[in-house]
């Protein structure tokens, strides 16, 4: 089984993601589940393994949304181009 997580973000975000923003539990998270990049795109990802590729593991409740995603301060971007 191989998961892919594509986030495409929009003017509204909340509108690519269904229309649901998360849970407490994505609250108590550092990056918004609307910014996240995925960091563990592979089947199987944990977090000790998500932790030793120096990113954050932070579940949450809205579909298709990445647990493993890399920091704010990473150098990637999730801009148009």
């Amino acid at each position: 089984y191989f998961k892919q997580v594509v986030l495409q973000l929009s003017t509204s975000s909340s509108e690519s993601l269904g229309g649901c923003l998360g849970s407490e539990q994505d609250a108590q998270c550092p990056v918004p589940v609307q910014k996240r990049i995925d960091c563990h795109p592979q089947p199987d990802a944990s977090q000790e393994a998500c932790e030793a590729r120096g990113c954050i593991w932070c579940g949450t409740d809205v579909p298709n949304a990445p647990w493993c995603f890399f920091p704010e301060d990473n150098p990637y971007d999730c801009g148009s181009g």
